[in-house]
């Protein structure tokens, strides 16, 4: 699994894909039904393109997104024994 922490990495990731697969920048954009443009903007970097697209060349390359969240750190106002400010996914209104 590789950590995508940027535009740049996300299209250093889609070329070196492309390329092991021995795809052509239009090889890649007519099995993913975009634009070879699209493909060329995304293995540069650049950062406004369309997340459905992105996903489906993703899905065109067979590479699956996933999503890992780390747990978020207490707030420095927060005590140890407040959990008051804490959001619960279960109850996202709890009472006062």
């Amino acid at each position: 699994m590789a950590d995508i922490p940027d535009t740049t990495t996300l299209g250093t990731l889609v070329r070196q894909r492309r390329n092991s697969l021995g795809l052509r920048q239009q090889d890649l954009a007519l099995a993913a039904n975009v634009g070879v443009r699209f493909i060329v903007d995304i293995e540069g970097g650049k950062e406004t393109s369309q997340i459905g697209l992105v996903i489906r060349l993703l899905k065109a390359l067979g590479i699956s997104l996933q999503a890992n969240m780390a747990p978020a750190p207490p707030s420095p106002s927060q005590s140890a024994d407040d959990d008051s400010g804490i959001f619960d996914p279960d109850n996202p209104a709890p009472s006062r």
